[in-house]
């Protein structure tokens, strides 16, 4: 699969769908919300922003190194990001 980016990440609606094994990019919005750490196929305009459509979880947030917003509790990335990880379980492990 090419990705609709056409750099060769895949959307989080890709990932979701068909769980591609190994490691690859995915392109989302991060959203980080208390405990839970999701990788965003959109970014809701609520203030602050939700986690919108498919979804991944983000096993190890701390290997974010792109620039992230927080407020009211919430930090999440302004634009898309392009992780490069695995999933398991659902669950997005970026490498």
């Amino acid at each position: 699969p090419g990705g609709a980016f056409g750099d060769g990440s895949l959307t989080v609606a890709e990932v979701v769908a068909t769980s591609p094994d190994g490691g690859f990019a995915v392109t989302g919005f991060v959203v980080i919300d208390g405990d839970a750490s999701m990788l965003c196929e959109h970014l809701l305009e609520s203030y602050p922003p939700q986690c919108g459509g498919a979804s991944l979880i983000i096993t190890n947030p701390d290997a974010i190194t792109d620039e992230l917003t927080t407020d009211g509790g919430v930090t999440w990335s302004d634009s898309e990001v392009k992780l490069i990880g695995s999933v398991s379980a659902g669950s997005f492990t970026i490498e």
